[in-house]
């Protein structure tokens, strides 16, 4: 009976934990995803349908690291904003969060600044969230 309770004990754990787990991940919405030309240093994403009202944005780089320069938000009343970056993230990490000047704003696009090795094997690819 005690191996019973410390298992239901345990499982219950586990199932809270994939939940908060769930829950965490679940606040940012897929914008879309974009991959690199190594010939270029800059590289455009332009929402569309997807334009959505966002509070903040990050992006994750996939099969290769990527340095960022800056990022240009373009908003749909026209306005745009340019946040400076200067971060070096590798493959598989996210960036650190964006946050949106005037709280809650639709982006129409985003134009990233980068720099990457060209000589890469693979192109990198972006993943940008939004919340």
């Amino acid at each position: 009976m005690k191996k019973f309770k410390t298992w239901l004990h345990l499982t219950t754990l586990l199932a809270c934990s994939l939940i908060m787990t769930a829950t965490t991940t679940s606040e940012w919405d897929v914008i879309g995803e974009k991959t690199f030309d190594l010939t270029s240093d800059i590289v455009e994403f332009t929402l569309g349908e997807k334009a959505d009202m966002y509070q903040a944005i990050k992006f994750k780089v996939l099969h290769h690291t990527v340095y960022f320069h800056e990022v240009s938000i373009q908003y749909k009343d026209g306005s745009t904003e340019v946040k400076e970056l200067k971060q070096k993230i590798k493959a598989g990490a996210d960036s650190k969060v964006i946050d949106l000047t005037g709280n809650t704003r639709e982006i129409t696009k985003l134009k990233f600044g980068y720099k990457t090795n060209p000589k890469a094997s693979e192109r990198p690819t972006l993943v940008i969230l939004g919340r």
